[in-house]
């Protein structure tokens, strides 16, 4: 109802995708590189994800794909230059598993890059 507001909404005012970013969004980003536009546009794409436990202290973090290969941690994303981006996707924890199997506990950043 009432109380939920207005979805959020992107600089050009069309609605925001929760799980991508778009290539005009990254147009409109003035980040020079991955990590930075997800920070601009999705920061909370950068935060982990779960609650840490006895066993596990650490909060997991989402790791980062090109395509169907593993690249990393976060910081591999300051890699990728805006301008190669086509488009980021954040895939939950439950999906990323089935795909890939576990050490997906925080999701997937993917990076999709321009075809050269």
């Amino acid at each position: 109802g009432a109380a939920c507001g207005p979805a959020g909404r992107s600089p050009m005012g069309s609605p925001l995708a929760p799980d991508r970013i778009t290539p005009e969004e990254i147009q409109a980003s003035s980040a020079a590189n991955a990590y930075d536009l997800v920070a601009q546009v999705r920061p909370n794409w950068l935060r982990g994800r779960g609650t840490p436990s006895i066993r596990n202290r650490q909060v997991e973090l989402p790791v980062v794909y090109l395509g169907d290969r593993r690249q990393g941690s976060l910081e591999i994303l300051r890699s990728f230059a805006t301008n190669a981006i086509v488009e980021l996707r954040y895939i939950n924890a439950t999906t990323a598993t089935t795909r890939y199997g576990n050490g997906h506990a925080g999701g997937i950043i993917e990076v999709v890059l321009r075809q050269r």
